[in-house]
């Protein structure tokens, strides 16, 4: 009997000593309270100006256990069109391996490069099409090789399950990246530009389940949409160039018409955007930051009897004044289309934009519990 007692202590000792942190110090949970908020000015240059809140988000970040991270986020809109608040992030983080984490919530998938560095200011959105990053599901992520491959994947809800398409409605995602200089930052899902700059590569896939009824739930018609994503970073210095190159593809339907997003019967899509940076902050001291961007997108609609591409081109040049870093900051833009064949039954859209936002985040030291 004392040599089982013995025998099970010093296998219970060995398991402690396995799962103890390697520096000897002992955890302790905290909690990080987060904001942030954009206020912008745009103008169409013919008759269209606005002062708006482009979004205005507040909640909180932590670490409950030693392998278990937490984030909990919500956004408000203006208020006033009945936009409302919203939740954006909630969801639990386990480390299961050095680097590698499983998350659970709701959650923001890696689709494409996420916006996190100097290189990403521009106030207007692309017109490239590409899954929504806020999702409710599951993913997994982590790096490899001393961060030089890195990977995401996940299965969501998608754009299938809403309250009048209640059937199959998964998307299904895999992101690899090859980070040859940079680092590798889980907590923002993407990587990021370390002191020597940045050299990323990456591929994603995703396959999109829709769902759809006209007889109140009775059958439901089944299609899928495809999306691919290369993407493109370098950033040496104080130059960045960054790229991207869309290619979609959408099922056909029982009416014969395609499902191709808010364009609608798109048989297929295809194209991207480079855009280049220069920071003066090297030169003047002062961290100004011009930026180019062209953007090109063309979408094959097909009604049921021949295929018709419909093309968007698009210019925009501006600058961010980094009053603190990316605490502090403040964009102006203006934005040309170059060219878009998009029929238009009312009166055809402006051809020139500019704007101005400011952006303004910040947080709490970390909190103890």
């Amino acid at each position: 009997m004392n040599t089982i007692k013995t025998l099970a202590v010093a296998v219970l000792g060995t398991c402690l000593m396995v799962s103890a942190p390697v520096s000897g110090a002992a955890f302790e949970p905290w909690i990080q309270l987060k904001a942030s908020y954009q206020t912008s000015f745009t103008y169409d240059l013919e008759e269209v100006a606005a002062f708006g809140i482009d979004r205005a988000r507040a909640g909180a970040a932590g670490k409950f256990a030693e392998q278990f991270y937490f984030e909990v986020v919500f956004e408000g809109k203006y208020t006033e069109r009945g936009d409302g608040a919203r939740l954006r992030k909630a969801f639990m983080s386990w480390e299961f391996l050095e680097r590698h984490h499983a998350s659970i919530g709701a959650i923001e998938i890696a689709f494409s490069r996420p916006i996190s560095g100097t290189e990403f200011n521009f106030i207007n959105y692309d017109i490239t099409s590409s899954p929504d990053s806020y999702q409710y599901g599951f993913m997994v992520e982590g790096s490899l090789m001393n961060n030089l491959i890195s990977y995401s994947a996940a299965v969501c809800n998608g754009e299938g399950l809403t309250s009048g398409n209640i059937g199959r409605g998964f998307l299904y995602l895999l992101r690899a990246e090859l980070l040859l200089m940079g680092k590798k930052d889980l907590r923002d899902g993407a990587a990021v530009a370390a002191r020597d700059g940045m050299f990323n590569i990456s591929l994603a896939a995703a396959l999109d389940n829709k769902a759809e009824t006209t007889d109140s739930g009775v059958t439901y018609e089944y299609y899928d949409a495809y999306y691919f994503l290369a993407d493109f970073t370098y950033k040496v210095d104080y130059i960045s160039i960054f790229a991207q190159a869309h290619f979609n593809m959408f099922t056909r339907k029982e009416d014969g018409t395609y499902w191709g997003g808010e364009e609608g019967n798109v048989r297929k899509a295809m194209g991207g955007f480079v855009q280049v940076a220069y920071n003066f902050k090297g030169i003047t001291g002062i961290a100004l930051e011009p930026i180019v961007k062209y953007e090109f997108w063309r979408n094959t609609v097909n009604e049921g009897l021949s295929d018709l591409d419909v093309d968007k081109q698009q210019l925009a040049v501006g600058f961010t004044y980094y009053v603190k870093q990316h605490n502090l900051k403040l964009n102006l833009e203006y934005r040309k289309v170059l060219k878009d064949d998009k029929v238009y039954f009312v009166k055809e859209p402006s051809d020139q934009f500019v704007g101005f936002r400011i952006t303004h985040k910040f947080a709490s030291g970390k909190v103890g519990l």
